[in-house]
């Protein structure tokens, strides 16, 4: 697809330098401006036109299987989550994640449907940001809903910042996926040092870190796919904090 040159721009040396690209050296927003002036006019082919616009049906094909709501009672994948919560997600949401098979998942597969909506933490996949970032989020955006994806093990790292953000009246949804294993992080490789399920454990931390006075009820288990099938609707009468655990595959 890519036969042009391409453009390396970032205000860090170290960072600019990238494989077969033109370094540019400066601030992001000056940078794109003397671009923009360098290549006034030009624009691609029909024939590239066409190539791309093929290419980017194909994909969204895939990403619309992949995500869809599943059918019978088999423990959900990381496509399936991201689909059912997507769908029922507003247009202003704004998702945040950082750690383990997320990001990569809500890169291909996430449709972001306005401008900053979409915060994701990869430079070194941090676990334990995810809950904090999400109070961030809203002290940036309060007026928009903020999705908050977290496995089991980033989820563990950082829970307490829950109660961080029922001292400040943060507004999120935290959507916890339990593999059960750790899987992202250990290469979906069996582990036997680890319970086969954290599930009972994940309950009660979560209780002890307030997540029912987060959401004013019990925390919402998701321990199948029929369910993701039936994703609630944002709307003015849900609470302003909840919290899903879905039980997944791995």
């Amino acid at each position: 697809m890519i036969k042009g040159q391409i453009f390396a721009l970032n205000v860090q040396l170290h960072d600019a330098i990238k494989h077969d690209a033109s370094t540019v050296l400066g601030d992001a927003l000056v940078g794109l401006e003397a671009l923009a002036t360098g290549v006034e006019g030009y624009h691609s082919d029909a024939s590239y036109q066409d190539e791309y616009s093929g290419l980017k049906t194909s994909w969204m094909d895939d990403v619309a299987a992949v995500t869809a709501a599943p059918g019978g009672n088999a423990l959900p994948s990381d496509s399936t989550v991201i689909g059912a919560v997507n769908r029922s997600a507003p247009e202003n949401a704004i998702v945040v994640g950082a750690a383990g098979s997320m990001p990569g998942e809500l890169h291909k597969l996430w449709q972001t449907g306005d401008v900053d909506g979409y915060h994701m933490e990869y430079g070194f996949s941090c676990m334990g940001y995810e809950v904090a970032a999400g109070i961030g989020v809203h002290m940036a955006a309060p007026d928009r809903p903020n999705i908050v994806f977290a496995g089991d093990g980033s989820y563990l790292m950082m829970n307490s910042e829950l109660a961080t953000a029922v001292m400040m009246g943060t507004s999120m949804t935290l959507v916890i996926t339990d593999n059960r294993a750790l899987a992202a992080s250990t290469g979906c490789r069996p582990q036997p040092v680890v319970p086969p399920s954290t599930i009972f454990w994940l309950t009660r931390i979560m209780k002890c870190c307030l997540i029912s006075t987060l959401s004013r009820m019990p925390p919402r288990l998701v321990p199948a796919p029929r369910r993701l099938a039936q994703s609630p609707s944002w709307s003015p009468r849900l609470p302003k904090r909840f919290a899903v655990m879905v039980s997944m595959s791995l």
